[in-house]
């Protein structure tokens, strides 16, 4: 996961692996404070390189790629990957020796997304019954594997918000290939009851 991949043929694979059942993908331009929401149609990775492009250079804006939705504003349904948002060396370290890598490493910063593609859609809660899974096993925090969380800044925008210094959102890896969930969640331990606290005894 260490050798840079231009951003084109990364956003290229994003359009593909994340749209290729829901089409619309919200995409949302951060700049001073306000953000601006538009949509991309998948299925078009070169208006989606374009469109991060355009919003980089010209404007400044970080640019966050949403899941696709099967209709416009209706939000997610489920999703065609799933994913882990990592920090820190500890997590990094965990994720490096994790089988099998994912087929995206996005690097924002300190924080990395990884992303595996599925060889079928999943519904909402199953998406993110199993991105919990792989974030408890990693160490990571589990909001971000929920389905509205899912905010990747796209490769070859910055990250700009709360910073002094823009940091580039580079991708270090892109591979091909799909994974049936199973094999990348079947022998991961349960995370503990979110709700347990609330129980009494």
């Amino acid at each position: 996961m260490s050798r840079l991949v231009p951003f084109q043929p990364a956003l290229r694979a994003l359009d593909t692996l994340l749209g290729w059942r829901d089409p619309w993908l919200p995409v949302e331009r951060r700049r001073d404070g306000e953000t601006r929401s538009c949509w991309h149609r998948c299925h078009d990775g070169a208006a989606l390189i374009m469109l991060v492009a355009r919003a980089d250079e010209l404007w400044s804006d970080e640019v966050l790629l949403g899941l696709p939705e099967r209709t416009r504003g209706r939000g997610q349904s489920g999703a065609t990957i799933l994913w882990c948002r990592v920090e820190g060396p500890k997590q990094l370290k965990r994720a490096y020796a994790y089988r099998p890598l994912p087929n995206i490493a996005v690097q924002e910063g300190s924080k990395r997304w990884l992303i595996w593609a599925l060889d079928r859609w999943l519904p909402y809660f199953d998406v993110e019954d199993r991105n919990r899974k792989l974030a408890y096993h990693l160490g990571a925090v589990q909001r971000f594997g929920s389905p509205e969380n899912f905010a990747l800044p796209a490769p070859g925008s910055c990250a700009r918000e709360g910073r002094t210094r823009p940091a580039p959102v580079v991708t270090r890896r892109l591979e091909p290939g799909t994974f049936a969930p199973d094999a990348l969640t079947r022998r991961l331990k349960e995370p503990p009851d979110r709700d347990a606290w609330r129980k009494t005894g």
